[in-house]
């Protein structure tokens, strides 16, 4: 059964645009949010339905020490804590991958407010430990401004 059937309409594609009241596309919008909203998660509902969308794409460069073993550096991330993904995920982070080239990593990830997500780490003894633990293999690119990761500017985005 559809939705729209279950909640007592007709489903979208009975009613022709014209057709549609204002009133029935307002609420046929309120019910699509609703629904995006539960397959997006409840953290994303009230924002879905306010209209707000504050999703950052962020990109940053990480080095491989002279020395490090890529498959090690591979065989960390495949072995990743929960307790460290779920610090991850609790900071705002999401669609996070990281690529290799040589010695270079690029990181690319979504986070909900970057601000929020660098206090949540920065204050995180998980994540304060996972550094450590990857301390013998990498260095971050540093903002001399901020003393932060420096992120890499965005060029061309396309959806």
């Amino acid at each position: 059964m559809r939705v729209a059937e279950r909640e007592g309409g007709a489903p979208p594609h009975v009613h022709s645009a014209g057709a549609r009241s204002g009133h029935h596309r307002a609420v046929g919008r309120s019910r699509l949010l609703r629904q995006l909203a539960d397959v997006c998660g409840r953290r994303h509902q009230r924002r879905l339905l306010m209209g707000e969308s504050r999703m950052q794409r962020i990109a940053f460069i990480i080095r491989l020490l002279p020395g490090a073993d890529p498959v090690e550096y591979k065989r960390r991330h495949d072995e990743i804590w929960p307790e460290m993904l779920a610090a991850l995920r609790s900071a705002g982070m999401h669609n996070y991958s990281i690529f290799r080239d040589g010695l270079t990593l690029f990181a690319y990830l979504e986070v909900d407010d970057l601000e929020r997500m660098r206090a949540s780490l920065a204050d995180d003894p998980v994540n304060a430990r996972w550094q450590a633990y990857m301390r013998d293999m990498i260095v971050h690119d540093t903002d001399p401004d901020t003393g932060l990761m420096r992120l890499l500017p965005e060029m061309f985005h396309m959806d």
